[in-house]
């Protein structure tokens, strides 16, 4: 990656924001009425204070990603999680086409039906460790992980972080045009794992053809060197020869002295070839001493990847279980003479279908130890693993904080008044009803500064229904909203999990942008076809 690609990337987006709020005048809605304040331009000082606001309100994301590499810091110095690896890359030898294409469905999936982003991201460490391992290229191993999860946002079904709150801002039940969801979810996914296949493909021949030429273009001089140097020879051979004549009687002088040389040597070599099979067979005992059996890290791996999808997807939300609430209530109630003991014991814990990004963090923190201990690492070595692994992730999760620095400059002022709320209004204001074209475009300008799905919908939602009155659209409106949102998060500079995924990967924006953005068009058109159809029946 050229160096600081990206931390260029999003300050030139930041400079052109900032110059957009000396142009554009800020505004807010009040009751449902939009109310202008003027411009409110970002001055010099901004340039460092919002950047710095970002960093101090959204920290959580930057130190996430540092976690996630400190715990595959320290599964690395268990000894079995490499080998793990090893194995399941032995295993898809030869069938990277097909694990690719099942990665990538199953990553999607996961990400439309629940919206466990965070989960996902957890695991995109050691999924992009088989992925590089089978041969494929970093580009690769990024869509199939970050760029999946970001996909599957675009036909998100029950997904906690994107279609739960596209229902609770427009008053939506959970089925809302679920057939419709549904049918884009399986459109998307299957566009989308076939360009993942296909592109890997091309890569791997490019590779190849590009392999070949070297071989060719190192052949071709081995020759040429070899040419060289007969043509050499000959010209030595003929001087050697008047040499050899004068040299032929002390050659055999020295004779003697050779064969001597020769006896002692070959039972020098004979010695050397018994000590080299004694180092082979104790190296080979040393490994099979040291290695480490991968099953209880496998064992671990699931339970804590069970307890992160029981704990972070909001049951009672989705599906109206109340099981895992009822269970905390009835735990932390628990009492011995009236004093609260199980609660204080296990302090300030939230209950699960309610963990949000810092209870993640807090879990991560607690296990990373526990796997460490299971396998007998040194606390030194424990510690070494785990500062290694957040100097790896360091630069990602910087790109992952600063990604929400123009998120930060619409939520700098006091008043909440910002530039977009007025582009908003503007793009509103452009029809009298309801409108497919206005509303993708507000949805995609929208996602630019509002990076959150949850606040760029709780932001815009009051200006829609307030100006579009009929709530049998309200439906059609969240799936444009979403569908957009994904597209855009896919190649916008303010996408928190595409630098953040960027950086991790060490993948230029320049790079990504060239191998995704004939995919994204052709995915847009077939999303607007979808619109029209959906407009037809409405």
């Amino acid at each position: 990656m050229k160096k600081h690609n990206l931390l260029k990337v999003l300050g030139i987006t930041f400079l052109v924001v900032l110059v957009l709020t000396w142009i554009i005048p800020s505004g807010y809605y009040y009751n449902g009425e939009f109310v202008e304040v003027g411009t409110s331009p970002q001055g010099f000082f901004d340039l460092a204070r919002t950047p710095l606001v970002a960093v101090a309100n959204l920290i959580q994301y930057g130190i996430l990603f540092a976690l996630i590499g400190g715990f595959y810091g320290v599964l690395e110095k268990t000894g079995a999680y490499l080998p793990m690896v090893d194995k399941v890359v032995k295993k898809w030898k030869g069938k990277e086409s097909k694990l690719l294409a099942l990665l990538t469905v199953v990553f999607t999936i996961i990400s439309a039906v629940t919206g466990l982003d965070l989960f996902l991201l957890v695991l995109t460490p050691f999924i992009a460790s088989i992925v590089i391992g089978l041969g494929c290229d970093k580009i690769s191993a990024m869509l199939v992980t970050i760029g999946s999860i970001i996909i599957g946002k675009i036909g998100s079904v029950y997904s906690t972080s994107v279609s739960f709150y596209s229902n609770q801002y427009f008053g939506l039940e959970n089925n809302a045009d679920i057939w419709v969801k549904v049918v884009i979810c399986f459109v998307v996914t299957a566009l989308y794992t076939l360009f993942v296949v296909n592109r890997n493909k091309k890569s791997l021949t490019k590779t190849k053809e590009e392999k070949t030429k070297e071989t060719v273009v190192k052949e071709t001089v081995k020759k040429e060197k070899v040419v060289k140097k007969t043509a050499s020879k000959k010209v030595d051979n003929e001087v050697k020869a008047e040499v050899k004549k004068e040299s032929t009687k002390k050659t055999s002088a020295k004779t003697t002295k050779t064969s001597t040389t020769k006896k002692s040597t070959t039972a020098k070599k004979n010695s050397s070839k018994k000590t080299t099979k004694a180092c082979a067979k104790t190296a080979d005992t040393i490994v099979v001493k040291n290695s480490k059996s991968a099953l209880p890290l496998i064992i671990a791996l699931v339970l804590v990847s069970i307890i992160i999808v029981l704990a972070m997807y909001n049951w009672e939300t989705a599906f109206n279980i109340t099981f895992f609430t009822d269970l905390y209530t009835n735990i932390m109630s628990l009492e011995v003479k009236s004093y609260p003991l199980v609660a204080n014991i296990i302090g300030s814990v939230t209950s699960f279908g309610s963990w949000g990004i810092y209870d993640l963090i807090i879990f991560l923190s607690l296990v990373t130890p526990i796997i460490g201990w299971i396998y007998g690492v040194k606390l030194d070595d424990m510690i070494d693993g785990f500062i290694d692994g957040v100097k790896k992730a360091l630069p990602a999760a910087c790109l992952a904080v600063l990604a929400n620095v123009i998120y930060a400059a619409m939520y700098s002022t006091s008043t909440g008044a910002n530039i977009m709320f007025t582009i908003a209004n503007w793009l509103i204001g452009l029809t009298k009803d309801f409108s497919v074209f206005t509303t993708a475009l507000l949805a995609g300008i929208g996602s630019l500064f509002f990076n959150d799905y949850q606040t760029l919908i709780g932001s815009l939602s009051n200006a829609l229904t307030v100006s579009i009155t009929d709530s049998s659209v309200y439906s059609f409106i969240s799936i444009i909203f979403q569908s957009i949102y994904g597209i855009v998060m896919m190649i916008a500079p303010t996408s928190v999990l595409l630098i953040g995924g960027l950086g991790l990967f060490d993948i230029s924006f320049k790079d990504w942008f060239k191998n995704i953005w004939k995919f994204l068009l052709k995915l847009f058109v077939v999303i607007v076809i979808i619109f029209v159809v959906i407009a037809m029946f409405i």
